[in-house]
């Protein structure tokens, strides 16, 4: 045997021997506490029986006499083996019947056990009750009163405690032979999975080279459900994340190669009709126009380029300040007016009758209303409804744009906002995004430390989720003005 497998199993056999010793020491504690507790319930209700008897007896004496009682309480503790007595107020014993042979039938319980009765007080006992006994009992006592609520006597029932070593050695023969076939079972068990286990860790290194290589495509054979399993999982995991990350690289250089390369031909194109008189003078205004055009078409890829690379290092220049979410809303929808009018779309828009104040930065905030707004538009249809709504719930403040339209595929909406992603099949209308948008939402909602999410019906409808914190309105210079002349 190795010395892992050696190591292994002396931990598990020790680890086994302790974990069995404490169970099988607090399972004997429990059933010695419960078996305790169930004949002193035993004992209570035999005195409950008996103490309406003992009351009869006492105050109604023609109904019971003194042979009939002995006789059922002589069944009782013949069945029960208990040793059953009846007292008076004074401690003295009237009428006692003992199964066990106590040789207690006569004489006088102690004065504090007879106090204690005196008071109305039930008494459970695992002694000698102060001396009256001779050995260790499980007694109870319980006062007999009459209508009027006055203490007439009491009955005192005893019992033997159960014998616990019998029960004691059953469980030590069952803990040896548990203990033997678990030891045994745990060295089978531990020396064949030593052996095997330095065949995934090597697997692992193998893979981890290849990854440091570039190489992607190697995996890790998953076995079983332990941690090695869970590493080997966790290492393929990675390694499809790298290649996926790898794969939407590849489409995103292509992608965004192609977004500048337009642009760029357009005006390069022009720019050298105009230069060689290709295109007349009269049609230069025209086509300069659509230079300009394309030129600022470029910026904001570049501009929306560098904002990615901004929130993806985590934004730490953002102007956290309030602001008016509604107000924001609204220029961005008017900024958008000429795109709703050219799509023949109908607007709703339900704000709050008061002003609502957000803790964000103005210029992302109109950013990530832009980008849902702009794709409203652009994914509706035309002659579609475009609705936006603001309502504060709770800690919150809920922001949702809605739109219909071709809507998202149940398959692409966990993907859309990540990094490169663009659902070409549901968004057949943009084929020349760079898939940035919906990533730079989320990014910058992740830097206000928000949540957005998507909602869609394919081929009906899209609506957009997401939350801000509440913040206190900003006091102007000219209200604190005023408030100092009050």
């Amino acid at each position: 045997m190795s010395r892992l497998a050696l190591r292994n199993f002396m931990i598990t056999a020790l680890t086994t021997l302790i974990s069995i010793a404490v169970f099988m020491s607090l399972l004997l504690g429990q059933l010695y506490i419960y078996s305790v507790d169930d004949q002193f319930k035993n004992l209570e209700y035999d005195c409950l029986s008996v103490s309406y008897m003992a009351l009869t007896w006492i105050t109604e004496s023609y109904r019971l006499d003194t042979t009939a009682l002995s006789q059922v309480l002589t069944a009782q503790s013949e069945l029960k083996d208990t040793h059953t007595m009846i007292v008076d107020t004074a401690g003295n014993v009237l009428l006692s019947v003992d199964s066990e042979k106590t040789e207690k039938d006569c004489g006088v319980l102690p004065e504090s056990i007879v106090e204690r009765i005196k008071k109305g007080e039930q008494i459970k006992d695992i002694g000698t009750l102060d001396g009256w006994f001779e050995n260790k009992l499980l007694s109870v006592a319980m006062p007999v009163c009459d209508s009027a609520g006055n203490v007439r006597a009491a009955v005192v029932i005893s019992a033997l405690p159960e014998s616990i070593p019998t029960l004691f050695s059953s469980f030590a023969k069952t803990i040896m032979y548990i203990t033997i076939f678990v030891l045994m079972l745990s060295f089978a068990m531990v020396y064949f999975i030593s052996q095997r286990l330095t065949d995934p860790l090597k697997s692992m290194a193998s893979a981890a080279k290849k990854f440091g290589k570039g190489d992607f495509s190697a995996r890790v054979k998953v076995c079983g459900n332990d941690e090695i399993a869970d590493l080997a999982a966790s290492f393929n995991y990675m390694a499809d994340s790298m290649e996926q990350l790898e794969k939407l690289r590849s489409e995103f250089v292509a992608n965004v190669s192609h977004e500048l390369k337009t642009p760029m031909t357009t005006i390069a194109g022009f720019i050298d009709g105009i230069l060689d008189g290709t295109i007349p003078p009269e049609r230069r205004d025209h086509y300069l126009k659509i230079v300009s055009e394309e030129i600022h078409r470029l910026s904001r890829i570049v501009t929306r380029l560098l904002l990615a690379t901004r929130m993806q290092s985590g934004a730490k220049d953002l102007n956290m300040a309030p602001v008016d979410v509604c107000s924001v809303i609204s220029s961005v929808l008017v900024g958008a007016e000429q795109a709703i009018e050219g799509r023949n779309l109908s607007v709703e828009v339900d704000f709050p009758e008061d002003r609502v104040f957000v803790l964000g930065d103005r210029d992302a905030l109109t950013q990530v209303v832009s980008n849902l707004v702009d794709n409203a538009v652009k994914y509706n249809c035309d002659g579609g409804h475009l609705a936006v709504t603001v309502a504060r719930h709770g800690e919150k403040v809920y922001v949702t744009v809605f739109n219909t339209g071709t809507g998202i595929k149940e398959e692409d909406l966990p993907y859309i906002f990540e990094r490169f992603y663009k659902a070409d099949r549901s968004r057949g209308m943009d084929k020349q995004s760079t898939g940035l948008g919906l990533y730079l939402v989320r990014s910058i909602l992740k830097n206000f430390r928000q949540e957005i999410t998507a909602e869609s019906s394919y081929g009906e409808w899209v609506r957009f989720t997401f939350t801000l914190d509440p913040a206190k309105p900003p006091e102007f210079p000219e209200q604190r003005k005023i408030g100092t002349h009050q």
